[in-house]
């Protein structure tokens, strides 16, 4: 098996094509948020969050979020995110 980390330059190039392509996700994003409507009193684990872009949805529609990711890296980019901007 074959372990791939988004770390480094990988990382560093999906941010960059975040800023650059800032809707490529806004279907996705649509979707989480009707989705979850109506679940503000849950708890959801986030497995697999990267840099957090998901966790941002996530955490301003539930009550609590966790989150896993593999990547210690990873892990630190979700840390600094503007947890206060969500809400």
């Amino acid at each position: 098996m074959v372990v791939v980390e988004f770390t480094g330059i990988r990382s560093k190039l999906y941010r960059e094509c975040l800023s650059e392509f800032p809707h490529a996700w806004d279907e996705e994003v649509r979707v989480i948020k009707k989705y979850l409507a109506h679940r503000k009193s849950e708890v959801v684990l986030e497995v697999g969050a990267g840099s957090g872009f998901f966790s941002r949805v996530l955490a301003g529609s539930v009550k609590r979020l966790v989150v896993f990711d593999p990547s210690e890296e990873q892990l630190q980019a979700v840390k600094t995110l503007e947890w206060a901007m969500l809400n």
